[in-house]
Formats: structure tokens, C-alpha cells, sequence
């Protein structure tokens, strides 16, 4: 057993896998003709299991050769005892370059570990491994390739919107598995929304869910920070693959075995014509039924956080544009504030973002934060959560560099009126942006003398 415990039939798992997807390699070229499986041969070691790996990845890199793209370097085998972590790592070396070599094909296809119900020792792992190099084709250049555009594997905000379906249904199930009859209100639609938007409502639904998670018994997990740049559909639907992925995991720990991630499924719901505020939308709901389900909405605390989030980039959009004295706007004390008059002060960040956007020139959409009947602090962590998306997109268009300032802090015994103050300051800082008075002069440059 190596370091980490991974055992021979672990390590069988993996194999296992590689055989699968060097099958669905040989048959996407049209070959069907699956040669036989090897005889067992016992008494095999984690060095015949690495160098049956390395011995793979061998004919995988022949592949990539044929296909012109950039073969993997094949390293030769250590003259010592090798660990059976070495030869797990070794395996999942191999899988990455499988997924090079389907992507080359224009194909996706996933396919899940599944433990062996048997224990499997080394001579197992060998002899699959060895079936596995029989079966990948090597895409010999005399023979004609099948393959797809790779343009085709590039996500649309459609096919984001089917994984938000399927998860919709998962926690449906979720809920009814636990006796839980109420229903969600529906969100508002907002219209004009962009992958950034809907990758923020995608980490808000990874939070909530990985705090559900925790309640039900598993270990504290990394939350995601939004990438500093524009955000494509396929960063998305990769995000919302792991929202799925975790209440995926719920599902299986609440009893129910045979839910598997989307990305395993093979009857997947097609949809057409959908557009981010559609998968926003969707991803709103996915959110409120988290909260549901446990119970609990952001606190002002968390609120907080994002607040001090957005003033510490505002600094950084005020230093950038010399205007740093609005800074000094003072933090003016308040008491007695609900969560509709905190909501109320965020719209006019907003609108305020929305002025800082329009100055630059930035090709906006008009995105109006719906007022709910019901002002809760989900209300006023999701007004934030637009805004702070917006601000990101004025930031990146100014080629300002915020990765500085992503690190959440946390904050405690936190109340409305405090982020009700924090959110008034920053509204009467953006203020000062269309200050004149408020702009550093410019100091002429002093030409260095020659000397003379």
C-alpha cells in the first residue's frame, strides 16, 4: 500500500476505467473487432503494474502522434521499488491523455470508477491494463479518422440550462425523500443577464450547497472565487457540473444509490434557445431550494462580506483613476435598519455601478434588480451578488487587477445596520467619481538633464 492507501483494487478501479474509455476510443473509429482479454498472470508487483502503464501510455502517445497534436513524453521506469501510489498516479496520467485525445476527436464522453465488488491484487491490474493497450487504436494515418468539430465541444448557455434542469429534479427528489412539503417562491426573471452573472448565482449555489453538505455529516469543502476575466458559457457549465456533482452526493447520502452525475448520464435533456438569464433563473431556483431544505439563509455576516469585497475594489477602481480622496468618504453610524432598507440601499449601488459603466463606455445591458414583495437577507446577498458581477465586468474592461482583494474574510456579530452603513459609503464613494474636484492634478513630467 503506498503512501496515501491506495490499494490494488483501487487501482484495478482506475484500470477499469482506461479500458473503458480506450473502447469507446477503438469505437468511435469504426473497429468493433475487441480482441481478447489477456490470461492472468499471479504474482505481479507495483513495478510490472507501472511498467504495464507506462507500456500504455506508450501506444497512447503513438496515437497522438498520428492524430498531430503534441504526444505525451513516455518516461522510462525507476530500477527500484515502486509504491503503489506511483502506479496510481501513473494511471491518472493516463486518463488526462485519453481526454486530450478525445477532445482532439471532437468527443465527450465520461466514464465513472466503479470499485471492484472482489478484492483485486496487481496481476488484476496488469492484465487489464495490457487489454487496454490492445484495444486503443492507433489511429494509423492510412486509415480514415473519424472525428467531429471541436468547435461542437465549446458550451452554450442551452446546455447549461439541462444540467439546472436535472439538478432541479434531483433536489425535488431530495426534498421529497425528506418529508419536506413547501414549496419555493418562484424568483423574478431579470433580463439581459451574462455568464458572469450567472457564474456569481453558480457560486452562491455551491456555498449553499456545500453548507447542506456539511450539515449532513461530510467534511467542510473549498468554495470557488469568480475568475478575473470574462467568463465564457463553458466555464459555467463547468461550475453548474459541480454544483451538480455535489447534490449528486446528497442525494446518494440520503438513500438514494442510484443518482449519478450529469456528466455520466446518457439521456440528457435537450433544450434550444435558452439565454444566461434563462440559466440564471433556473440556477435562482436551485438556490432557494437549498435554503429550503436547510433550513437556514445568509446572515448579515455574510453579507457583510461581500460588502467589504466590493469596497476593497472600488479602492482599487479609485486609485487606478486618481481619484482616491473619495476614500475618505466617513462611515456614518445607523440603527434600526431592516432588511428591505439595506435592499433599498443596494439598488443605489447599482445604479451607481451602472454609472461607473456607462462613463467607460462599457457595452451594458440595462440589468434592473427586481424588488421582491418579501425583502429578506437572501434578497440583499443577491442584489449584492448582481452587483458585484457588474462591478467585476467594469474592472476587467479597465484592465484592473482585483485577484488582490478575492480572499473572503470572515466577519462576526454583524448586524443590517452595519451593512446598511458599509453599502451608504460606498454609495456616496461612486458619488465622488463624477466629482471634478475630486481628481489628482496631473503634475507635469520633469525631463531628466543631460548634464550640461
Amino acid at each position: 500500500m503506498g503512501v496515501k492507501g491506495y490499494t490494488p483494487t483501487d487501482i484495478y478501479a482506475l484500470s477499469e476505467k482506461i479500458v473503458k474509455i480506450a473502447r469507446f476510443l477503438r469505437h468511435s473509429q469504426n473497429l468493433y473487432d475487441n480482441p481478447a482479454k489477456p490470461v492472468v498472470t499471479e504474482q505481479l508487483y507495483p513495478n510490472h503494474a507501472l511498467q504495464s502503464s507506462v507500456g500504455f501510455l506508450s501506444k497512447v502517445a503513438e496515437g497522438e502522434r498520428n492524430l498531430w497534436i503534441e504526444p505525451a513524453d513516455v518516461p522510462e521506469v525507476p530500477h527500484r521499488v515502486i509504491s503503489a501510489t506511483e502506479v496510481y498516479d501513473s494511471l491518472q496520467f493516463d486518463i488526462a491523455e485519453l481526454q486530450r485525445v478525445k477532445y482532439r476527436l471532437g468527443l465527450e464522453r465520461y466514464f465513472q470508477v466503479q470499485k471492484s465488488k472482489t478484492p483485486r491484487t496487481f496481476s488484476d491490474v496488469v492484465a487489464t491494463l495490457e487489454y487496454a493497450r490492445e484495444l486503443m487504436p492507433d489511429f494509423s494515418v492510412d486509415r480514415p479518422l473519424i472525428q467531429y468539430p471541436v468547435e461542437s465541444l465549446k458550451k452554450r448557455p442551452s446546455q447549461v440550462y439541462a444540467v439546472t434542469l436535472v439538478i432541479l429534479r434531483k433536489l425535488d427528489r431530495l426534498k421529497a425523500m425528506k418529508g419536506i412539503k413547501k414549496e419555493i417562491v418562484p424568483p423574478p426573471y431579470i433580463e439581459g443577464l451574462k455568464p458572469m452573472h450567472v457564474y456569481q448565482k453558480g457560486i452562491e449555489g455551491i456555498e449553499k450547497a456545500l453548507r447542506l453538505k456539511k450539515e449532513m455529516g461530510f467534511y467542510p469543502s473549498y468554495v470557488p472565487d469568480t475568475p478575473f476575466r470574462e467568463v465564457t458559457p463553458t466555464e459555467v457549465y463547468e461550475l453548474i457540473l459541480r454544483l451538480d456533482a455535489i447534490v449528486t452526493m446528497l442525494l446518494n447520502r440520503a438513500g438514494d444509490q442510484k443518482a449519478k452525475p450529469y456528466i455520466y448520464m446518457l439521456d440528457r435533456p435537450e433544450v434550444f434557445g435558452k439565454k444566461p438569464s434563462d440559466v440564471y433563473f433556473n440556477v435562482w431556483k436551485i438556490t432557494r431550494m437549498l435554503d429550503l431544505i436547510s433550513g437556514s439563509s445568509y446572515t448579515p455576516n455574510e453579507t457583510y462580506a461581500i460588502a467589504s469585497r466590493l469596497q476593497k475594489k472600488v479602492a482599487l477602481l479609485a486609485r487606478h483613476l486618481g481619484v482616491e480622496s473619495v476614500l475618505k468618504s466617513p462611515l456614518k453610524k445607523v440603527s434600526g435598519k431592516t432588511p428591505k432598507d439595506v435592499f433599498g440601499k443596494v439598488l443605489e449601488l447599482h445604479q451607481g455601478i451602472n454609472r461607473l459603466q456607462k462613463r467607460a463606455n462599457l457595452a451594458v445591458t440595462d440589468i434592473r434588480i427586481p424588488r421582491e414583495s418579501v425583502i429578506t437577507p437572501n434578497s440583499v446577498y443577491n442584489a449584492l451578488r448582481l452587483t458585484n458581477a457588474d462591478l467585476n465586468q467594469l474592472l476587467i474592461e479597465l484592465g484592473i487587477d482585483a485577484e488582490e482583494v478575492l480572499t473572503f474574510r470572515e466577519y462576526k456579530n454583524k448586524k443590517p445596520d452595519d451593512v446598511y452603513a458599509l453599502v451608504d459609503k460606498l454609495v456616496r464613494e461612486i458619488d465622488g467619481f463624477f466629482v471634478p474636484q475630486n481628481y489628482r492634478p496631473i503634475a507635469p513630467k520633469v525631463k531628466k538633464g543631460n548634464g550640461s
